[in-house]
């Protein structure tokens, strides 16, 4: 009897111990099989309507109809054929600005380029045949004009030059080598197969689109709420429309999404991070800021995490990842990058300007943060329905989200509208530099819509936490 009483005392103990243990010490992998579980409807029709985009863009617009085919193709090239790591060099001429006529000699441009040798076909093709695009001005809704799918497979093909190799200077290199690596899968395996160049690069083209949707069904899968805003924004024609050619857009796109979906699980977790899943953390967070610098804003979002990080956690992290970044970016861009095309005379003119102006320089970027924003965001009838598509979800969602206090909520609003204006505003420097040249007006050049989607996963921050009312106790999810 005795044994009896203290098996039955065990076993009312072990009753009441918290069943959530298991999952507070799940590992990543255990985490996402939960995710599927939990959200295999909403994966499941994200992956039929991108997949569908996808495959009508990769077979009814022409391979080298994008922005930039001159950049992208070599360097998908490169990476596919071991070059990514060939020394820049710098041109023999150089195009000077003359600030007095604001005439700019058409010559080579100032700056390094890389030499790749290889065939003409591939190198000489990104020129021949290729059409430079602006991206918003491809019409997902008529996928019959083709732009000469046909002509332009004909052209790569069979280019005067046949398979004859050769070395040419090329503008690859511009992004980090990591950005390029579906497409070189893709092409590499084109290659492989002795493909002919239209199909090599329509392989690289499926396999961009490939990486871009795991990526998003793995940020599906990992974020604990707003599930369906994730899969909305992954379904947008724009950025299917660039995971389907040989751009790096698609890809920033989806790993800002899933990188944001693990803040927002880092935000509702209770458990601290160990030190090994705090580097894990680092090295995924570079690797976003690789794919494109002026995001490096976003580091900041996980110091939203409450219990996930300690404050010595949160320092050595962002540290951390500027640090590497920032060295490693130096490093690439002196030996390895490509340097945007720019006039020699007007970089250091805009350059000492902005010096000597600094009031009014900062002031010309805000403007443009907030007007310039203001214009392409109005005239793009996407982008503009899916922000009242995500307006009326988060009006009539209020029931889903986290009842937290108001000064937890303001924290989290705050630093995420600090990091869209931050992004912008690093936006703007570039072309500020590079690309404007001097007049009277506030305006900058080069802006393009397709520069503002990686900052619309921002916008699932608005579903995560509602201010708490009445006596209802803090929720919080434990994983």
């Amino acid at each position: 009897m005795e044994a009896t009483n203290g098996d039955s005392e065990k076993t009312m103990q072990s009753a009441q111990r918290p069943r959530h243990t298991d999952k507070v010490s799940s590992p990543f992998s255990e985490l996402i099989v939960k995710g599927l579980r939990e959200s295999w409807k909403m994966m499941a029709l994200f992956l039929i309507i991108s997949m569908v985009e996808g495959i009508a863009f990769i077979t009814t617009t022409a391979p080298l109809t994008m922005a930039d085919p001159n950049m992208h193709l070599p360097s998908a090239y490169a990476l596919a054929t071991g070059q990514s790591f060939n020394i820049t060099r710098a041109p023999e001429s150089h195009r000077q600005y003359d600030p007095r006529t604001s005439e700019v000699p058409s010559s080579m441009p100032v700056g390094g380029r890389q030499l790749l040798t290889g065939e003409a076909r591939y190198l000489q093709g990104s020129v021949n045949g290729a059409k430079n695009a602006l991206v918003e001005s491809i019409n997902p809704f008529d996928l019959t004009r083709n732009d000469e799918y046909a002509t332009q497979c004909d052209r790569l093909n069979n280019l005067a030059e046949g398979e004859r190799i050769i070395t040419t200077p090329t503008r690859s290199n511009q992004y980090m080598f990591f950005a390029y690596i579906p497409q070189a899968i893709g092409m590499k395996f084109g290659f492989l197969t002795h493909a002919n160049p239209s199909t090599c690069i329509n392989y690289a083209r499926a396999s961009n689109l490939v990486c871009y949707l795991l990526l998003f069904l793995l940020a599906i899968a990992v974020i604990p709420t707003a599930k369906g805003v994730i899969a909305l924004l992954g379904m947008l024609p724009l950025p299917v429309f660039c995971s389907s050619t040989l751009m790096t857009d698609g890809t920033l796109f989806a790993a800002v999404a899933l990188f944001i979906a693990v803040c927002v699980r880092l935000m509702q977790r209770e458990r601290r991070l160990n030190n090994w899943q705090v580097a894990a953390l680092t090295v995924g967070t570079c690797l976003i800021c690789f794919l494109k610098y002026v995001y490096i804003p976003i580091i900041l979002l996980p110091w939203l995490a409450r219990k996930a990080l300690s404050g010595k956690q949160k320092v050595w992290y962002t540290a951390s990842t500027v640090l590497v970044v920032g060295v490693t970016v130096l490093c690439w861009q002196k030996f390895f990058g490509y340097n945007p095309e720019r006039v020699e005379g007007l970089y250091a003119y805009n350059f000492n300007a902005a010096l000597h102006n600094p009031f009014g320089t900062t002031f010309r970027i805000l403007a443009n943060v907030f007007l310039t924003t203001f214009n392409m965001v109005q005239s793009n009838p996407t982008l503009i329905v899916c922000l009242i598509l995500l307006l009326i979800a988060w009006m009539f969602g209020q029931d889903a989200r986290i009842a937290v206090p108001r000064r937890t909520t303001m924290q989290v609003y705050t630093l995420a509208g600090f990091i869209v204006f931050a992004t912008l505003f690093l936006m703007y420097i570039p072309f500020l530099l590079t690309w404007t040249l001097p007049s009277e007006s506030l305006r900058l050049d080069g802006l393009q819509v397709r520069y503002y989607y990686p900052i619309l996963p921002l916008l699932v921050i608005p579903f995560i936490y509602r201010y708490k009312t009445g006596t209802k106790d803090f929720v919080t999810v434990h994983q």
